[in-house]
């Protein structure tokens, strides 16, 4: 399965190029998709960082990464260093837990949960962000509760898809 690990490593990508296409035939692209975009080439950066790096680490780092991304450039100052260091603490928190098999999980919980309330605002991005930090959520759940082939090609056949919809619904805004 290592074609498919790199092919779903680089998809996470295809939002962020499609986006240069788009603007590259004329077309105007808000900076909330291209906040997103970046938000999610964020996994492009944990994947690759996963070959050198334990993928456990980078998988309940990134998640932070891509709300920190959010928090800066949609909430004022204040409320993002706030958030921030909440996120933080907690990230802390659940990796330092003793018994807990994957801390991950609550971190990304925290962090995905953060960029869907961060975001909803924007009615564009909406469905967009719901399939990528929601259903992909969901999925990663499945996985971190039942890991194999089998789950984990839903979480990357539901992340495929969310790029899909970011695709079709950055076309249409």
């Amino acid at each position: 399965m290592p074609v498919i690990s790199e092919i779903t490593h680089h998809l996470a990508l295809l939002p962020l190029l499609w986006l240069l296409v788009l603007s590259h035939c004329g077309k105007h692209i808000g900076p909330a998709w291209w906040l997103l975009s970046l938000v999610l080439a964020v996994s492009w950066l944990a994947d690759s960082a996963a070959h050198w790096v334990d993928p456990r680490v980078i998988s309940a780092l990134y998640p932070i990464v891509q709300v920190i991304l959010v928090a800066f450039v949609v909430l004022p100052p204040i409320a993002a260093h706030r958030l921030i260091l909440a996120i933080v603490m907690i990230a802390v928190a659940s990796l330092a837990a003793r018994g807990v098999a994957r801390p991950d999980v609550f971190v990304r919980t925290i962090c995905w949960a953060g960029i869907v309330l961060m975001l909803w605002p924007t009615p564009s991005l909406r469905v967009t962000v719901l399939s990528a930090f929601g259903l992909c959520w969901l999925a990663w759940i499945g996985y971190s509760l039942s890991p194999s082939w089998a789950t984990w090609g839903v979480y990357q056949g539901l992340r495929a898809g969310a790029d899909g919809v970011f695709c079709w619904a950055s076309a249409r805004a």
